[in-house]
């Protein structure tokens, strides 16, 4: 049942996902024909800022997930509910207290945004307007964490699709009929409102007892140990929000607004992309943690060097098709003109690397909870992101920034490892690091033959098709050949083959 729900989850929605990643790429062509570049600096920027703001989520949102874990094992109503009160309770404290942070925060923005071309009163309504849609985060979507910790993430995904293909449509004809970008905001402030109202009748319809009026006290909290978490986990909550909040903030302040409307545009084609992947990887963290709670751990080891080999092949197939890809399909499909250049490509394609090779160790991660034991590793990654990103920026511009986070993001890499080895895995981590060396001359084997291969190919939509099948073909051979006697390969073929029953399974119950 874990792995069909898991399944599931994962492969249901990715074509309706797909088609909302087509109209955002026609929303963004239209939006560079009409409305001025800036805006999507402004977006950028703000984006970042709300991103350092979420400190004051404090974890609370993991916190109350892994705790989940147990109680749902359990089947226990009351608990569940209680910690649902809870974060409901906490939620609302964080949501206000963002509000008025938010509202403190916009004379200053002077001093962060570089050759504003505004009317200041127009920037400040644009923060106004994107803050509220943060905010809907903490007073409505609370109660997304419950379709996740039951592992039934797909009904979540159905209503988000919905609801984003409207708005991008919606937002379309806005543009096209009024060219007003405050009423573009608005619609996804909107949309944003609808889609977490629907996830929350959903909610308190398939969980009934939820319903329950539970008043929460300081009692309550303290007798639960939350606060001790919290304490343990804002650390890495605000080392986390600095280092993955500051490239647009950093960008603006040294090199300009209209860079940050540029890396925009990347950053949507890199963050649908990206999307598409957590949509199908993320129901892993559910299933994942449930295992780690109700599985012996001997059980479990060569399922995480299983999990760690699928890592590495995903982070060279997306790796390798950012950097063959991302530049090429900027130039065809919105214009020259919004190319930044190879070396921020380059640069872009490391830390996608980074990112996806550790993904399956972030999940074991957070399944133990006990943020003290890489606090200090979170904090240098957030440390080394800002000092190198400053230093880089001077000889590289934005692809100085990027290098920056790619070396923060080491400490991250780093302190998720000595966690779940610490934790749950026996083996040295000597042995994890070995692999992690030989992967990587792979991956730059790899890099180097796909990137030759996709030069010789025009510049054009047909050209993008070539790219995107080399990629697909060369990676997935290299990979098979060189690891199809191991054992992590031959046990993900197993799950490969079980997996196709599976899905049947599934599809016909529906």
């Amino acid at each position: 049942m874990r792995i069909r729900n898991t399944l599931l989850n994962s492969f249901s929605s990715v074509g309706s996902y797909l088609l909302i990643a087509i109209l955002a790429v026609v929303l963004r062509k239209y939006f560079l024909v009409y409305l001025p570049t800036e805006y999507l600096g402004y977006e950028g920027l703000f984006s970042d800022i709300f991103a350092i703001l979420s400190i004051a989520d404090l974890g609370v949102g993991s916190i109350i997930l892994y705790r989940m874990y147990p109680a749902i094992a359990r089947n226990d109503e009351i608990e569940i509910a209680r910690l649902m009160s809870v974060y409901k309770f906490l939620y609302r404290i964080i949501g206000f207290g963002i509000a008025a942070v938010g509202l403190i925060l916009i004379p200053f923005l002077r001093y962060i945004i570089r050759d504003n071309s505004l009317d200041w009163s127009y920037v400040y309504t644009i923060f106004i307007i994107q803050m509220l849609v943060q905010l809907c985060s903490y007073f409505l979507a609370y109660k997304r964490v419950m379709f996740a910790a039951t592992m039934r993430e797909v009904e979540i995904v159905k209503i988000d699709t919905a609801c984003t293909m409207v708005s991008n449509v919606v937002r379309i004809v806005v543009i096209l009929l009024l060219k007003n970008y405050i009423i573009y905001l608005l619609v996804g402030v909107l949309c944003n409102v609808l889609a977490n109202l629907w996830v929350a009748r959903k909610v308190n319809h398939e969980y009934s007892y939820l319903k329950s009026n539970i008043k929460i006290t300081r009692e309550d909290i303290n007798e639960l140990g939350i606060f001790k978490d919290i304490k343990n986990s804002i650390f890495q909550k605000i080392c986390g929000a600095i280092y993955g909040g500051t490239d647009s903030i950093l960008i603006s302040a040294l090199l300009g607004i209209s860079k940050v409307g540029l890396l925009s545009n990347y950053n949507l084609i890199s963050g649908y992309v990206n999307n598409v992947f957590n949509k199908i990887l993320n129901p892993f963290q559910q299933s994942i943690g449930n295992y780690v709670h109700s599985e012996e751990k001997s059980k479990g080891e060569n399922l995480f060097r299983m999990f760690d080999r699928v890592s590495f092949f995903i982070a060279c197939f997306v790796s390798v098709s950012f950097f063959c890809l991302l530049n090429p399909f900027i130039s065809v499909v919105f214009g020259k003109q919004y190319v930044i250049g190879t070396m921020y490509a380059l640069a872009f394609s490391v830390n996608q690397y980074v990112a996806y090779n550790h993904k399956f160790v972030c999940f074991y991660r957070q399944a133990f909870g006990k943020y003290e034991l890489d606090k200090w590793y979170i904090a240098l990654a957030a440390m080394l992101n800002i000092v190198f990103s400053v230093i880089l920026a001077q000889f590289f511009g934005v692809a100085g920034i990027i290098m920056g986070t790619v070396i923060g993001h080491m400490g991250f890499w780093i302190g998720r490892v000595r966690v779940v080895y610490s934790e749950y895995i026996s083996e040295p981590v000597v042995k994890y690091v070995m692999r992690q060396m030989i992967n990587l001359m792979i991956w730059g084997s790899e890099m180097y033959l796909i990137y030759f291969l996709c030069d010789l190919c025009p510049m054009n939509v047909v050209g993008l098709i070539e790219r995107g099948g080399i990629c697909v073909v060369v990676s997935s051979i290299m990979n098979v050949v060189i690891f199809n006697r191991t054992p992590s390969f031959k046990l993900m073929i197993q799950y490969i083959r079980r997996t196709k029953d599976t899905l049947k399974d599934g599809i016909s119950k529906k």
